[in-house]
């Protein structure tokens, strides 16, 4: 043991000395709260403070079916988001941005005819605005809105999906990104490390077949609706009959008429979690990066000496690898925390809801790739495609093969697979 370890030992010990101390005069000290705080305090861990700004920042979400061309022979039926009334309705949604202790207000519109929620993955924020049916609200009904109100806190990457048969409106389209940004952060845009831009990479999986679905989705409003002629390929009348009957006789909203139901969710009966939904079985088949699939893929483009922020986001339910040719990724931020030692890696192993910032210095020239190393580079098994795209270097664009001579154009690099 160094002297370094030495220092770091003593001021452990007399930290947790001082947190004890005042842990002595909070009531419940010596009950199981008192323990929770106490293993709190020697561990030493510092939990992320963010201040309120006194600033509030508004968005509207509006979501509305549509289709996107994910690939050159993919165009998939999609519930998209838009921050506007008038679309486009693109899977992602938006990137909804704020600085952290901002008070945010974001208005979901439900502009479709099904029910659904946002929940906002990584935010600290009050438990009725967690987006979580039956449980934080009821669900949102098609034509009607809902506000969601907290504070823009931890600082750092996070998303926002729909938590209303979650895995299923996940692949649907519903999800986007939430960067909260930390004046404070040495990795920001324009801070002390050269940070010069700041680029969001969405990672996601689909079945190339997948297809609106209808049915019990609708039938949490409408139970009368319930039954195999609601047009949705995994609903039978039996799982029509168990929603219509889950939904007749289920109890006040435990959010605003009953909170006495919020409080007891270990009741033998599952009636305070009223709604089932059909099972969901999808072939994932159709790997996307930012809602395309290569070529469709934008690519990353770089000016030689610049610093790139990089946000991997991944709102799959498949691991991701994402390697970089050429390059190395420093890596400053998990699930938006900052990391106290950033470290290097080629190749980032991103599982189902993690995000992961890192920074793409820009020190090698040319035309390179960077693409998932899970087998998730092709579409429909035909390599490549899926997650694969460019990492292009500015003042290169002539040097792609069968490219007309400065074209620029890097998102279409052929017509067809």
């Amino acid at each position: 043991m160094d002297r370094r370890d030495l220092l770091k030992l003593g001021a452990l010990g007399a930290g947790t000395a001082a947190l004890s101390g005042c842990l002595e005069n909070i009531p419940g000290v010596n009950g199981k709260d008192g323990e929770a705080a106490s293993a709190l305090a020697a561990a030493s861990v510092d939990k992320p403070e963010v201040e309120s700004t006194g600033e509030t920042t508004s968005y509207d979400l509006f979501l509305q079916p549509d289709t996107q061309k994910v690939a050159p022979s993919i165009e998939i039926p999609v519930w998209g988001f838009s921050d506007s009334a008038n679309g486009p309705f693109t899977m992602p949604g938006p990137t909804l941005r704020a600085q952290a202790g901002d008070k945010l207000r974001i208005t979901f519109n439900n502009l479709q005819d099904m029910p659904h929620t946002i929940h906002w993955h990584g935010v600290h924020l009050p438990w009725d605005q967690d987006g979580v049916p039956f449980i934080s609200q009821e669900p949102i009904a098609g034509g009607e809105s809902f506000t969601y109100e907290f504070e823009a806190k931890p600082a750092g990457t996070h998303w926002y999906h729909c938590h209303v048969d979650a895995l299923h409106h996940i692949d649907m389209g519903m999800y986007g990104t939430l960067v909260f940004e930390d004046p404070d952060d040495p990795w920001r845009v324009g801070g002390p490390n050269g940070v010069t831009d700041d680029k969001v990479i969405v990672l996601d999986e689909v079945d190339k077949n997948h297809v609106h679905s209808a049915g019990a989705y609708a039938d949490t409003q409408n139970p009368q609706n319930a039954g195999p002629e609601s047009g949705n390929p995994m609903h039978t009348a039996e799982q029509g009959e168990t929603v219509a009957r889950d939904v007749a006789n289920r109890p006040p909203n435990p959010t605003t008429e009953d909170s006495s139901q919020a409080t007891n969710p270990a009741q033998e009966e599952r009636d305070w979690y009223p709604a089932t939904y059909p099972a969901y079985e999808p072939e994932l088949n159709t790997y996307m990066l930012n809602g395309y699939c290569f070529p469709y893929t934008e690519p990353i483009r770089l000016t030689e000496g610049e610093a790139k922020r990089l946000r991997f986001v991944n709102a799959g339910t498949k691991r991701h690898s994402m390697h970089i040719h050429g390059h190395t990724f420093l890596v400053t931020h998990e699930d938006g925390h900052r990391v106290p030692d950033p470290y290097w890696k080629d190749t980032l192993d991103i599982a189902p809801g993690q995000r992961y910032d890192a920074i793409l210095f820009a020190d090698n020239p040319g035309i390179w790739v960077m693409h998932d190393h899970s087998g998730h580079a092709s579409n429909n098994n035909i390599y490549p495609g899926g997650i694969f795209t460019a990492v292009a270097y500015e003042g290169f664009e002539d040097q792609l093969p069968n490219q007309p001579q400065n074209s620029g154009d890097f998102v279409r690099w052929y017509d067809d697979l």
